[in-house]
């Protein structure tokens, strides 16, 4: 389990999402997925067609609509062998930004931080997978625009 400094509900979720995670094999019927599944938030406006939750893969151009979605993108991940382990929290509000290291699979072996941002119950609806990253994957500002913002 990771330390953190300050232990919130979002960082204790977030943490626990990650051991699950890593527990979980591919098969759907795992328990471990469960545990991931209650992490995000009901499919939003409906299953048929959601917005909400959403995951924003670490190539920045694959975005995963609904549970459903997630899951089957994550349970991949963990068929490729793949595993992360979280190495921090840091929550404002309704956002944490998490530092972690991911092992394995076709990504290959990256650090990165996601931001994650909660709904009011304190579920995911937006994961944005290395949003930040040590590799040339990582979702950054677009190509020619790397200019920090004006005040």
């Amino acid at each position: 389990m990771v330390q953190f400094s300050a232990q919130s509900t979002q960082s204790t979720q977030l943490s626990e999402g990650y051991a699950a995670f890593n527990r979980a094999n591919a098969d759907e019927n795992d328990p471990n997925w469960s545990i991931v599944e209650e992490l995000f938030c009901e499919d939003r406006p409906n299953s048929d067609q959601p917005e909400f939750p959403v995951w924003y893969a670490m190539d920045g151009e694959r975005v995963f609509k609904g549970r459903q979605a997630i899951l089957g993108h994550l349970q991949s991940l963990r068929a490729d062998k793949t595993k992360a382990t979280l190495l921090g929290v840091g929550d404002h509000g309704n956002k944490s930004i998490t530092l972690d290291i991911t092992l394995g699979g076709t990504e290959g072996p990256h650090a990165c931080a996601d931001l994650v941002e909660f709904d009011e119950s304190g579920r995911i609806t937006l994961f944005r997978h290395c949003s930040t990253a040590t590799h040339e994957h990582g979702q950054g500002p677009p190509e020619g625009n790397s200019d920090p913002p004006s005040a």
